[in-house]
């Protein structure tokens, strides 16, 4: 039998006392909207696929962050005249219960409770939603999340047995590899759901899992059945940036040709129709292919398109995103050839000031007198100054610091500028 909540445990926006006004019930919502916004932006991976932007957190992570989540029904619809759309709604199952209102025995009666939450969409009688609870004063603010169908509920299911099954500061390395390896089968296995909701919260975990990460869950993957998706009409680019990924992971040589198809396909259909959309998440796809192909395609990615000066800026641009990735995540090609590469097109005005920072990471030293001759040329572009101080600043060469000195005497606002924007964690010498 349904109840409402009394005593400590009450509808959502109800106080202690019987009724709130509407000032503070508005005062609330917005409260609880900004804990919900905290929640969001410190709850993001500090390591990610570097290709892959989540869309939002993972439903496992919003887990994590609130009291309560429950599966409701609702019973009835916000008022048209509300200024805030609140419904009703009956619990049919509580799915997490850690808040510490009413303890144990009241969590147990939240099942079958009517309750009250916000929600921004437009819901009917009988819909199933996901309700996330939090902690107030003596009450538990409500609000509802996602319309949950039947695919969705068991979805739910199987993140909530997962959540509950892995304890980290318990687990072994292998333990913890096996549980992580069980999230991304679990994410793979629905990223092409027929169910939007779905498909957008496995596309979330997946985009939060570092390369490190992948590398031991990707050797399981079938590069055929990656290609069978990459091959779909319907795989979106946020998908396709990720199949590119793990398919360089996967795939053999065998796979490289099948990357270098895409790429070149799609640069050729460009190039001829002036299609300006990236269709298959070309930064990716060129990381693929230089996993599969190693050095003879990283000759070809440098010919044919990042010291091709027919190629579009952004083509281009997307060909220095990989080699970028691949000194910091994969480190398969050889560094002095990625150095040799990017070094190509420091005569090129679009490129020059992106790649010296790279190349000063990379702690290549061998452009020193290049940069001091573009450093003083009155024709060079006005931005790539700032780069050029900051290479000479992380030099640790005699030739750099009299370099340096030099780019204090031509431009002594840029080289404030490079130092206010750009501070090192400590000065080479006092005389910087």
């Amino acid at each position: 039998m349904s109840s409402t909540f009394t005593s400590r445990v009450v509808p959502v926006f109800a106080s202690s006392e019987r009724f709130e006004t509407k000032p503070r019930r508005v005062a609330r919502m917005h409260y609880f909207f900004f804990l919900l916004s905290i929640l969001v932006v410190f709850g993001r991976a500090a390591h990610a696929c570097p290709f892959c932007s989540a869309l939002g957190n993972p439903l496992r992570e919003e887990l994590a962050q609130v009291d309560y989540a429950a599966i409701a029904v609702c019973t009835r619809t916000a008022d048209e005249d509300a200024e805030l759309p609140v419904y009703s709604f009956r619990i049919e199952r509580m799915v997490k219960g850690a808040g510490s209102v009413g303890g144990k025995a009241s969590v147990a009666r939240l099942q079958g409770s009517l309750v009250e939450a916000y929600s921004p969409r437009d819901l009917h009688l009988g819909d199933r939603m996901l309700l996330f609870g939090i902690d107030g004063d003596r009450i538990i603010d409500w609000v509802a999340s996602e319309v949950l169908s039947r695919e969705a509920i068991d979805y739910l299911q199987n993140v909530v047995e997962l959540s509950r099954s892995e304890s980290p500061s318990e687990q072994s390395k292998l333990a913890r590899i096996q549980t992580q390896n069980a999230w991304l089968n679990l994410y793979w296995n629905n990223l092409e759901s027929e169910d939007a909701w779905i498909r957008k919260d496995a596309f979330n975990g997946l985009a939060k899992v570092s390369i490190e990460e992948l590398r031991p869950w990707a050797k399981s993957v079938s590069a055929e059945a990656v290609r069978k998706r990459l091959a779909l009409q319907s795989t979106s680019i946020e998908h396709a940036r990720f199949y590119w990924t793990v398919l360089g992971l996967c795939g053999t040589s065998k796979d490289a040709e099948f990357v270098r198809e895409a790429i070149f396909g799609q640069l050729n259909q460009r190039h001829s129709n002036s299609m300006t959309k990236d269709s298959i998440g070309l930064d990716a796809a060129i990381s693929s292919y230089l996993l599969l192909g190693h050095h003879r395609a990283l000759e070809e990615i440098e010919r044919e398109l990042l010291s091709n000066s027919e190629r579009r800026v952004s083509e281009r641009f997307s060909a220095i995103s990989a080699l970028r990735v691949h000194t910091q995540e994969f480190h398969v090609l050889d560094r002095k050839q990625i150095c040799a590469t990017l070094a190509k097109v420091l005569d090129d005005p679009d490129f020059a000031d992106m790649v010296i920072p790279d190349l000063a990471r990379l702690e290549d030293w061998t452009h020193i007198e290049t940069l001091r001759e573009k450093f003083r040329a009155e024709s060079r572009p006005p931005f790539i100054r700032i780069p050029i101080i900051r290479y000479f600043r992380a030099c640790p060469l005699g030739e750099a610091q009299k370099a340096l000195a030099e780019c204090k005497t031509i431009d002594p606002d840029a080289y404030r500028r490079a130092r206010v924007i750009f501070p090192m964690a400590q000065e080479k010498s006092s005389r910087n």
